[in-house]
């Protein structure tokens, strides 16, 4: 299996891109800082909000309404002592559009 990878400045954000066997997925990342004081907390709860179960806004709003496969929310990336990412990733349908998922899973951040 081979891959390749490019990486695209479009405007605000930088855009990673890389072809895999094993299918799409959009990751989008935000800066954050240290998970253990008092945004730590906003931020936990606002990751259950958005990805806590089956009844969660992503689940609700992407996934059972048939805009891709699975959505989720991490807090934390690559931990949570030191600034770093809160991640929001999203697996598109097989004849999904990546461009669409992403407009669609920013609307529902804002």
């Amino acid at each position: 299996v081979s891959s390749s990878s490019t990486v695209r400045w479009s405007g605000m954000a930088d855009e990673f891109v890389q072809k895999s066997a094993a299918g799409p997925l959009l990751t989008m990342g935000y800066y954050r800082p240290s998970i253990t004081g008092r945004v730590g907390t906003a931020l936990e709860a606002a990751s259950d909000i958005l990805s806590g179960g089956r009844s969660s806004c992503l689940n609700k709003h992407l996934v059972q309404k048939g805009v891709c496969l699975s959505a989720s929310c991490l807090p934390g990336y690559p931990g949570e002592l030191h600034p770093g990412l809160a991640l929001v990733s999203a697996i598109p349908k097989p004849d999904g559009n990546m461009s669409a998922l992403t407009d669609t899973l920013q609307s529902h951040l804002d």
